[in-house]
């Protein structure tokens, strides 16, 4: 099927620019036994994002009985900018895609039973200054300039109010989440702690400045 890169070496080249990693083993499966699966009826879009293993995401489908009328997939090295598509573009190609446009990182590919889903997509990418990104605006709840500001804090507010209210199971992931964590025996510590009296207690003091528990300046 071609070379891929391994992913070692991606996470090696990840961290060299900073960034860390553990290995966590996980069981996989093919899209094909997803599909069959979930039942998904029409498919109509894919996105394949996997860091170099979209050739092993595409090789697993079943392109007679599921097929997405767009796929779209990364289509280069990670933390590169080099072409990493040619050892699975052309197995995409003898399911019936026909390829429509490469925006430098994503290759668009249309099903050719949809010719009226290829007439609309451009062949050409805009230029990426012709939309103002969501990184440049910032994040919602802290940034008055973004167009979800008043949302964004209504719905913070009512988090923080119904914090001692949730799920321990919930706490738990989302806590696990923000910590990176993976791991089942620290997940498992994680979800003890939770449970604990004393954790209960730092919820309910942070929930009662939003739930009517003091005044607050704003």
């Amino acid at each position: 099927m071609g070379s891929r890169p391994q992913w070692k070496t991606v996470a090696q080249k990840a961290k060299a620019l900073g960034a860390d990693y553990q290995t966590v083993r996980m069981p996989v499966t093919t899209l094909a036994r997803l599909c069959e699966r979930y039942d998904p009826g029409a498919i109509d879009f894919l996105k394949i994002d996997v860091e170099g293993t979209e050739g092993d995401v595409l090789f697993g489908g079943d392109w007679k009985r599921f097929r997405p009328k767009v796929v779209v997939a990364e289509a280069v090295t990670p933390l590169t900018s080099e072409p990493a598509w040619q050892h699975w573009e052309p197995f995409l190609i003898a399911q019936g895609y026909r390829f429509v446009l490469f925006d430098t990182l994503n290759r668009f590919y249309v099903a050719q039973e949809h010719p009226e889903i290829m007439a609309r997509l451009p062949c050409k990418r805009a230029s990426w200054h012709a939309v103002r990104h969501m990184y440049e605006i910032g994040r919602a709840p802290e940034n008055k300039q973004h167009p979800d500001h008043a949302l964004a804090q209504d719905l913070a507010r009512g988090f923080w109010a119904s914090l001692p209210y949730l799920e321990t199971s919930l706490i738990t992931s989302l806590l696990a989440r923000a910590r990176r964590t993976a791991k089942s025996d620290e997940f498992a510590a994680l979800a003890s702690t939770v449970d604990a009296e004393p954790f209960r207690a730092a919820l309910g003091r942070i929930a009662c400045g939003y739930d009517g528990g003091q005044i607050v300046d704003e």
